[in-house]
């Protein structure tokens, strides 16, 4: 049992500490001018970081992040039924805390947060940051070719992505519900255990 209940306190240690990652991230895509300097390796591959990088990767990552805590959610549900078994499906009596449940939404809220930072602060180099976009970016296929792209906090050009409206914006709205749907998953298999229903769950069953 102690094994199961650090187990569980490290799986909600590692989200916390992933939730805080991302809000860094996305505090990082809302500085204007060339205020990120660094690079970033990946597969021996560098990569100049800007605010653009991080929005286009930003998506990505959440999904990433969401498929962890789906694969660890999983994990710690066996361990749970190898470690207790009967007493698996007994939930804890007691108080409702809704910190996991912002945990395990937290992907999808920062994805679809990355991706409204797509639609309306990266946008193609040859339109206009001053205008205000419209939906016209949801169905105007003239840069799904790709196209360089502005940060417009700032009006940032340099080291900035190529960018796919609007199949990446579509690729990044399919994203933000797969983030929902994990988060949805993993909630309902952490309740299964818990809730303010412990009591008379427990009561039934004297």
């Amino acid at each position: 049992m102690p094994t199961y209940l650090a187990a569980e306190s490290a799986f909600l240690r590692s989200l916390s500490n992933r939730f805080l990652f991302l809000l860094f991230v996305a505090a990082l895509t809302r500085m204007g001018g060339d205020v990120i300097k660094g690079s970033a390796a990946v597969m021996g591959v560098s990569l100049q970081i800007s605010q653009g990088w991080l929005i286009v990767a930003g998506p990505v990552i959440c999904l990433l992040f969401a498929l962890l805590m789906e694969n660890e959610a999983e994990s710690l549900t066996v361990s749970r039924y190898s470690v207790l078994g009967e007493f698996a499906e007994r939930r804890y009596p007691g108080k409702r805390s809704w910190l996991p449940r912002i945990l395990f939404f937290s992907p999808a809220a920062f994805c679809l947060f990355f991706t409204a930072q797509f639609v309306s602060n990266l946008i193609p180099a040859d339109m206009s940051c001053a205008g205000p976009r419209s939906l016209n970016v949801l169905i105007d296929f003239a840069h799904a070719s790709g196209s360089p792209s502005i940060f417009c906090i700032g009006d940032v050009t340099g080291n900035m992505p190529w960018i796919y409206p609007p199949i990446q914006t579509y690729l990044y709205l399919a994203l933000v519900v797969w983030c929902v749907y994990i988060g949805i998953q993993t909630t309902r298999t952490w309740s299964k255990f818990r809730g303010s229903d412990g009591l008379t769950s427990a009561n039934s069953r004297g």
